[in-house]
């Protein structure tokens, strides 16, 4: 398979690092603006999920296991502890800048080594997720009855969601958002697989496909406005309704695309530079976005009498 890139799939990626970042913005400065969260974290995670099954290289896996384990930590453990030591350090000054420095409690010591979702480091739960999820693909893609690849590939993905709906427990490598995601990087790798061969099969500009998207979107964004009264964390997911989360999930994600492969396709070089530097982008935003809060903070502390703004962490 060619590793050409995709002008549309890093638009796509530009503009799921640009929810990202929105999402967590509204989380820090309007905790009571939460139609717009709500709407965004339906999707954006499993979003990610499914294009990097898109763009997953099959001849990877090919690879001896060892081998294979080696490059992900490459690729994805490496920027990992990269962007561990950064935000460690960042949290650490903040502290102290703060005057609310202490010692850390045991429990997140032990998280943080485990690599769980409850770590120190919680905000870059997503890389080591990535990881542990494509060693247990590459044991799962070998399986020659499709049926009975996405029969194991549920079946976890249950288990895991019955574990953390269920129990306060939390799996080390991020093992729970692991089996949570390979269902949807499963659907992407189908998805790259599927249009490999059906190379002629070319949609046009004028295809009802963006519209029928875009109703189902306007659909779903009523639903969630409506109807949902949890938001879905992946990271910490509390799911009232299964369904509703996969459907959100695909409409959430066929809508992105369809704006990136048809609609701006080559007209946003912007979007595509995002999407190229979308794991820099992921690894210092929190950085970013909390000195940006507390210089808000402070000016509106200032301008309203010393009274303090409130934030949703």
């Amino acid at each position: 398979m060619s590793t050409k890139r995709i002008e549309w799939v890093d638009c796509t990626k530009g503009i799921a690092i640009i929810l990202v970042v929105l999402g967590h913005t509204l989380t820090y400065y309007s905790p009571n603006f939460n139609v717009g969260v709500k709407i965004i974290y339906s999707f954006h995670m499993p979003l990610f999920f499914i294009m990097t099954g898109f763009v997953a290289t099959l001849a990877s896996y090919d690879l001896n296991y060892l081998k294979f384990v080696k490059k992900k930590a490459v690729t994805l453990m490496k920027p990992y502890y990269f962007y561990c030591v950064i935000l460690l350090i960042f949290k650490i000054f903040k502290d102290i800048i703060s005057g609310s420095a202490c010692i850390p409690e045991f429990n997140m010591v032990f998280n943080t080594l485990l690599l769980t979702r409850k770590s120190f480091v919680s905000e870059l739960w997503f890389l080591p997720c990535l990881f542990t999820a494509h060693c247990l693909i590459y044991w799962m893609i070998k399986i020659k009855r499709p049926e009975l690849k996405w029969c194991i590939a549920l079946i976890l993905a249950w288990a895991a969601l019955t574990l953390r709906n269920k129990t306060n427990v939390v799996l080390p490598m991020n093992l729970d958002n692991a089996l949570l995601a390979i269902p949807f990087i499963l659907l992407g790798m189908e998805w790259r697989s599927w249009e490999n061969n059906h190379k002629n099969y070319r949609i046009k500009r004028k295809s009802p496909t963006f519209f029928i998207a875009l109703v189902a979107f306007i659909a779903m964004c009523q639903y969630e406005i409506e109807y949902s009264d949890f938001i879905v964390y992946f990271a910490d997911l509390i799911v009232d309704n299964v369904f509703s989360f996969i459907c959100t999930a695909i409409i959430g994600t066929t809508m992105i695309v369809e704006i990136a492969r048809f609609v701006l396709k080559g007209a946003n070089p912007f979007l595509e530079k995002l999407g190229k530097n979308s794991l820099t982008i992921y690894g210092m935003h929190y950085c970013v976005l909390a000195v940006v809060f507390q210089v808000f903070q402070h000016f509106t502390k200032n301008v309203s009498g010393g009274q303090n703004v409130t934030c949703c962490s």
